[in-house]
């Protein structure tokens, strides 16, 4: 997590996914809070970023700092663009099969390994640590508790998903 304070008030920024606008946001929470008070936003669709705001008086420093690291974080061609590459001239020196549709955790068979992997995008991995993150930080037993049982559940769905990908593709699950 991104904390950073500007006059008397501490923000946090959160980075996420959304399925259902299918993009990436960076969100601008009010640690007294806990609410989101701006987001930027990056369209997988549009490939453009919209900035909205959800509390008026907001400082213009944690604005700025939210622009600025929503740039750095969420366009995923930025980087390649910025390189002068797109994604059809990047070099690609190993093929991976796609065991599954390409989603947020995707099963892929890489050569030369017995088992296929599990791809993360990079933002669900984010959240993940995040998640971590607060459990680690969390000084109440139960808050800590429950922060840990939710990354464990999600993580216990995405094996089970990968454990019935390899049985329909006919592949012994790693033991």
């Amino acid at each position: 997590m991104d904390f950073f304070e500007t006059g008397d008030r501490r923000f946090i920024l959160v980075r996420g996914s959304d399925v259902e606008r299918d993009g990436m946001y960076l969100e601008l929470l009010d640690e007294e809070t806990q609410r989101a008070v701006a987001e930027v936003f990056y369209s997988d669709a549009s490939d453009a970023m919209t900035f909205t705001a959800y509390d008026e008086d907001l400082p213009l420093r944690a604005i700025e700092r939210l622009i600025e690291r929503g740039k750095e974080l969420l366009a995923p061609t930025s980087s390649l663009r910025a390189a002068g590459r797109t994604e059809e001239t990047a070099e690609q020196p190993y093929a991976a099969k796609l065991l599954t549709e390409p989603t947020n955790y995707a099963v892929v068979q890489l050569p030369n390994r017995q088992f296929p992997g599990v791809v993360f995008q990079g933002d669900s991995l984010y959240g993940f640590i995040v998640g971590l993150e607060f459990a680690a930080a969390e000084a109440a037993p139960l808050e800590r508790s429950a922060a840990l049982a939710d990354v464990i559940e999600r993580l216990n769905a995405i094996r089970a998903y990968y454990e019935a990908v390899l049985s329909g593709a006919g592949i012994r699950r790693p033991d």
